[in-house]
């Protein structure tokens, strides 16, 4: 009995690799999951896009409260773009010593700029205020200026959406929304 050579080369080799039906199958069953991930994934991303634009606002107030105090002036948050009938809050905001001692007064070259946060990178979050505010400013004590009721900010996502609320005595807190 004589073998061929060729069969017995192959009969005595262990296989190794993956065959082209095994890697069809693989490739199938990560879209499947892939498919399945993708909208939740999108839904987590506008939820923590909405939770990182309130907890900005939350510090940019904070910190003109903070240093109202600690300088015992006036200090005044605003949209740069703002001007005597609208406020973008959606755009970049400037933190700054207000001159006009009310704490009334936009911002004008020559003021004192503390901090300037960026213009929103999401464009899908909209930020508006209870009483379309141009002006946010706290007085030396810490409390707000001009202002004869607390202010609220909602910040509006696709999906998720966050309220933030600014004290009269000018404490910040936020919270969930149910609707925009």
């Amino acid at each position: 009995m004589v073998r061929s050579s060729l069969s017995f080369y192959y009969r005595d080799k262990k296989q190794t690799g993956v065959t082209l039906v095994e890697l069809m199958v693989t490739i199938a069953v990560l879209s499947i999951l892939s498919a399945i991930a993708i909208p939740s994934f999108s839904s987590i991303l506008d939820s923590s896009a909405s939770e990182e634009q309130t907890r900005e606002l939350v510090r940019l107030l904070n910190y003109a409260r903070t240093e109202a105090v600690r300088r015992n002036e006036a200090v005044s948050v605003q949209p740069i773009s703002a001007t005597a009938t609208s406020a973008d809050w959606e755009k970049e905001l400037v933190v700054f010593v207000n001159d006009d001692r009310t704490g009334a007064g936009l911002y004008s070259n020559g003021q004192t700029i503390l901090r300037q946060h960026a213009a929103d990178r999401i464009s899908d979050v909209s930020i508006t205020t209870n009483n379309n505010n141009l002006i946010i400013s706290f007085a030396p004590s810490g409390m707000l200026v001009n202002s004869q009721q607390a202010l609220v900010f909602k910040v509006c996502g696709k999906e998720k959406h966050r309220q933030l609320n600014v004290s009269r005595s000018g404490l910040v807190n936020s919270g969930k929304l149910s609707s925009c």
